[in-house]
């Protein structure tokens, strides 16, 4: 628009000019001609009583022809010419005309004619010649020449000024304003509602702009309102209300992923911690004071495991018990947890506290583990708790497990060997076709030309803080490889890494060296990694997506509070949480709240996946549900 209007006014002001220049030239022509033609008269007339009283006499010629020579050298004239009675010439003087200083085109344009005067040379009442007088154009059309030169820089300097003005103006009053409202209608669709805080000059554009910031400001409250909602309806379906924790339902969908045959876990600890006193109290005191009891119990947990260990999940089963789910966790830990529990909850004890304030049961479980019996082993060794002064028991368990030492230099070689194998999973369309394929690392062990466990592996490498390096070599073998793949590849970082701003960097520079491989590539982040740190994951996602590569959120729905921050993260995928999935097509609530998951990631343009499909059932209700991508063993198994 702003070149359409500098263009519009270009011509406009190109036009008055050329009217006008055309006007003043004309009108300058005409008074020049008039100018000459009175000029020439004048001298004519002049001149001609001048030379009256030597006119006939023949030794008064010289006077007469000095009279003449004298009027011609002052150059106003193209010719003077004097006649007798018979149209004799008795004197001639004429000049050739020329105009080095004025252009031939200029002379053609703007055409003067040489006006001539005429008069009669009288000796009284006897005529005795005629004098004619004609002037120079030269002088005319040096005049009108530089008039129009004058006319055409006074005209070139007000263009410029008038067309800097004009787009300044444009600049200000329109393009500005027309690029906010660009911008603002753009961030709309994205599911960005931001607001213009300067208001246009034009009335117009103004009221567009009130207009589209009540849009916004409408939109945002909406989304905001349907994020609440889902967080409400979470908190409602798997939370326990009293104590903020997990309620069984949850634990339930939590351990039926940790013990599929899909989970990525290595091993991991259950603990049954029941209130000992709970239903003492509850006789004695009442319920508030039952209540108070519980979130102090919960208060030590929360307390003691997050110290200790940050990947573990709380739940409440019922009344008196509560269970924590711990993944990939040493067993040394495990019993540091369970002591530090015990020597917080002893601090807390009152005389209303007959039984003890807590007893915990322990047991370790695996993947594809038999949940009935990880329940037993869990209920066994609770009972064995209340029997033993230490007030926790873990089952025993036959494990075959690395030490600390054996890890060290597994992780050592497998860092010096360099190398890595990949299987794949892919996700697909619900036409089958391909979305991309997510590839797995598998770390041969050259001892045993075998690959190592990757959940123990992984597990261990984090706890011996070999994290950063085992991922650093996973991603240069992925690079290498995926150079000769057709495909888009998924690939899997830990969390750990992803949190650290120096493997941030490490991991840009390396993709920026790829940077023909970089637009097939999708990074998997767990949601988890982006609610412990939005700000850092929001500028590395950024980098990321500035070099071509796609964002697949994976595990999403666990954690709900990272919905609030995926408009700013912008990822191309969603994985909804295996629990959420497992037999989908029988547990409503969860029915609900993957709807409501799906509702929102759609109206932010974000795809859908759906992970850890296992059945038939599940994959039919997700199609009906409007899920469109795919991934899990009934769909294809890894290879």
């Amino acid at each position: 628009m702003s070149k359409q209007l500098a263009t519009g006014f270009l011509i406009i002001l190109t036009l008055v000019f050329v009217g006008t220049f055309l006007f003043n030239a004309q009108n300058t022509r005409v008074y020049i001609q008039q100018q000459l033609e009175s000029h020439a008269q004048d001298t004519a007339t002049s001149l001609g009583l001048s030379i009256t009283p030597y006119i006939g006499d023949e030794e008064s010629s010289p006077i007469v022809e000095t009279m003449l020579q004298a009027i011609f050298d002052r150059g106003y004239y193209q010719a003077i010419v004097l006649l007798d009675n018979n149209n004799e010439t008795i004197f001639s003087l004429e000049q050739t005309q020329t105009q080095n200083s004025v252009p031939t085109w200029f002379i053609h344009t703007f055409p003067l004619i040489a006006p001539s005067a005429e008069t009669t040379v009288n000796d009284g009442w006897t005529i005795k010649g005629r004098l004619i007088v004609t002037s120079n154009l030269g002088l005319g059309y040096r005049q009108l020449y530089s008039n129009a030169k004058h006319s055409l820089f006074i005209f070139t300097v007000a263009l410029i000024v008038t067309m800097l003005f004009l787009s300044l103006l444009v600049q200000n009053i329109v393009t500005k304003p027309l690029g906010a409202l660009i911008r603002q209608a753009n961030d709309i669709s994205n599911r960005h509602f931001s607001i213009i805080q300067t208001q246009p000059k034009t009335p117009e554009l103004s009221k567009i702009t009130l207009a589209l910031n009540k849009m916004s400001k409408a939109l945002s409250a909406m989304f905001k309102q349907m994020t609440l909602q889902i967080d409400e309806y979470r908190r409602y379906a798997y939370e326990d209300s009293l104590t903020k924790t997990g309620n069984r339902r949850a634990f339930e969908m939590s351990l039926d992923v940790y013990t599929s045959k899909q989970s990525v876990l290595s091993h991991g600890f259950l603990f049954i911690i029941k209130a000992s006193s709970l239903g003492e109290i509850h006789r004695q005191f009442g319920g508030d004071i039952g209540d108070n009891y519980l979130i102090e119990l919960v208060d030590v947990i929360r307390s003691q495991t997050s110290k200790d260990y940050k990947n573990q999940s709380i739940y409440r089963l019922n009344g008196a018990e509560f269970a924590i789910i711990f993944e990939d966790i040493d067993e040394k830990l495990v019993s540091q947890v369970a002591k530090t529990i015990i020597q917080k909850t002893r601090r807390l004890e009152k005389s209303e506290h007959k039984n003890g304030f807590a007893h915990i049961g322990i047991t370790r479980f695996e993947r594809s583990s038999d949940k009935k019996k990880i329940f037993e082993q869990a209920d066994s060794a609770l009972t064995i708790a209340y029997a033993e002064d230490a007030r926790w028991h873990m089952c025993a368990t036959e494990t075959v497990s690395h030490s600390n030492y054996v890890w060290r230099e597994k992780l050592e070689e497998i860092i010096t060997n360099r190398t890595a194998e990949f299987v794949c999973q892919p996700i697909k369309r619900n036409n089958g076709d391909v979305l991309y394929e997510e590839w797995f690392a598998r770390l041969p062990d050259k001892r045993s030309s075998i690959s190592s466990p990757m959940n123990q592996l992984i597990s261990a490498s984090i706890k011996l803080g070999y994290s950063l390096e085992i991922d650093k070599l996973i991603v240069v073998n992925l690079l290498k490889a995926a150079k000769n793949s057709d495909s888009q590849i998924g690939l899997n970082v830990s969390r750990f890494s992803l949190l650290n701003e120096e493997f941030n960097n490490w991991f840009t520079e390396m993709l920026t060296s790829y940077g023909s491989t970089c637009p097939k590539l999708v990074l998997e982040i767990p949601e988890r990694a982006l609610v412990q740190d939005v700000s850092l994951m929001q500028t590395f996602c950024k980098n990321l997506k500035a070099l071509g590569v796609k964002i697949t959120i994976e595990h999403f729905g666990a954690q709900l509070a990272g919905i609030a921050h995926l408009s700013n993260i912008r990822p191309d995928y969603l994985k909804i949480d295996g629990r959420f999935t497992r037999n989908i097509h029988l547990k409503k609530e969860n029915q609900l709240f993957v709807n409501s998951l799906t509702s929102i990631a759609k109206g932010l343009s974000i795809s859908v996946i759906a992970e850890m499909i296992e059945s038939e059932e599940e994959l039919i209700w997700l199609k009906t549900s409007g899920v469109e991508l795919f991934q899990g063993y009934f769909i294809e198994e890894p290879k």
